[in-house]
């Protein structure tokens, strides 16, 4: 009766303390795309559930600008016309999309594509106002004056915290894509150029969807050092246009910035780690879909950087595989195909398990990546059911 009774206890234990450490986010990837797509907030908190980050993730430039021989220094060392950061450690943001906008042509080295974004989360919207703080503070006018002026004794930079107007808090996300493959980027990641464009591209499909960037927080001090995430090194979303689905087609890229303008905030080859996550219901089969984009060269070996020692990883160089993950005694059955085999081990994936679910009967977990590429990779992931 005692060993009965001590089984019982670890069982239930064992229970308790696998759905508590589940965050509740995960349960809204059960939720139809329809659903997810008629609340922001819901989106950001699921797009949040995505991490990130890249090997020089550290950086210790207090400055960088732009590379127009000797001007661009001189503009920086006496004018004050530069980046600054205001982390030194590379920063995950979510939010809406509230502006995209591109280059209208190469400027030098530079073919910006750009976000601005507006945040539904406090986790966010106190992330934005650091940058706004920290803009109040340099005190620094845009040179085109005009309209650009600021004044700095109202919002965004003196505010009541009992009134906050989320659209005073945008952050802007900025990259300069390599330009090798701007083209493909176009046609089948996100729109480059102007004959593309968030709403009609066919991996969006919304004119402000909900995204994740991961990069340098900075203040552009070309601007009124406004707060930028410049540049984004990752950057990811859901698609929602397919409204009765709860098969979740995630979107993402690595990149290198090519614009030359941040060498010591952007360093080649760029090697970058993200976790990707699935809810399945444990009465079915879970699909994972892997289909790459684009990419760039990979780097022999460099992705085990991001393998944890307790990790076993395995090379994206198979069509499909059907993988057990531990649950109970005969586990839980996925099955990952690959539109591309790529017989390299500088892409690495491994899965997971974050826990089990018994009330909502689903187990819940990340696909991992690592990948290590000269500039850039970009890839879609579909989890669904069968």
């Amino acid at each position: 009766m005692r060993i009965a009774l001590f089984l019982f206890i670890v069982v239930y234990t064992s229970n308790i303390f696998a759905q508590s450490s589940i965050s509740p986010d995960f349960q809204l990837l059960r939720l139809s795309n329809g659903e997810i797509r008629q609340n922001d907030t819901i989106n950001e908190r699921i797009i949040d559930l995505v991490s990130v980050g890249v090997l020089d993730s550290v950086i210790t430039k207090k400055r960088q600008h732009h590379r127009l021989f000797f001007v661009g220094w001189a503009i920086s060392t006496f004018a004050g016309y530069n980046w600054r950061p205001l982390n030194f450690t590379k920063q995950k943001i979510v939010g809406t999309v509230e502006r995209a906008s591109r280059s209208n042509e190469a400027e030098f080295t530079e073919h910006d594509v750009n976000f601005d974004m507006y945040f539904n989360t406090q986790k966010y919207l106190q992330k934005a106002f650091q940058g706004y703080d920290r803009q109040g503070e340099i005190k620094r006018q845009d040179f085109r004056r005009g309209k650009h002026l600021k004044d700095y004794t109202v919002p965004p930079f003196k505010r009541d915290t009992h009134n906050i107007d989320k659209w005073e808090y945008r952050i802007h996300a900025e990259l300069t894509p390599p330009a090798a493959f701007r083209q493909q980027l176009n046609l089948l990641f996100y729109p480059v150029f102007h004959n593309q464009s968030l709403a009609t591209h066919p991996n969006v499909q919304d004119p402000k969807p909900t995204i994740g960037v991961y990069g340098v927080y900075c203040s552009d001090c070309n601007h009124s050092c406004q707060p930028e995430l410049h540049p984004y090194e990752w950057i990811w979303w859901l698609k929602t246009s397919d409204s009765l689905s709860i098969n979740k087609q995630w979107t993402a890229c690595l990149f290198h910035e090519s614009s030359n303008r941040f060498p010591d905030w952007s360093s080649s080859p760029k090697i970058g780690t993200i976790a990707i996550p699935f809810s399945f219901d444990v009465t079915k089969k879970g699909t994972i879909k892997f289909e790459t984009i684009t990419f760039d060269e990979l780097i022999p070996n460099g992705a085990f950087a991001f393998v944890p020692k307790s990790e076993i990883s395995y090379s994206m160089d198979f069509e499909q595989k059907l993988v057990n993950i531990p649950l109970g005694k005969k586990g839980y059955d996925v099955k990952i195909t690959n539109s591309l085999p790529i017989p390299s081990n500088g892409l690495q994936y491994w899965i997971e398990t974050i826990g089990y679910d018994a009330e909502k009967q689903t187990i819940n977990g990340c696909i991992h990546f690592s990948i290590a590429t000269r500039s850039l990779f970009a890839f879609k992931v579909t989890m669904g059911e069968e």
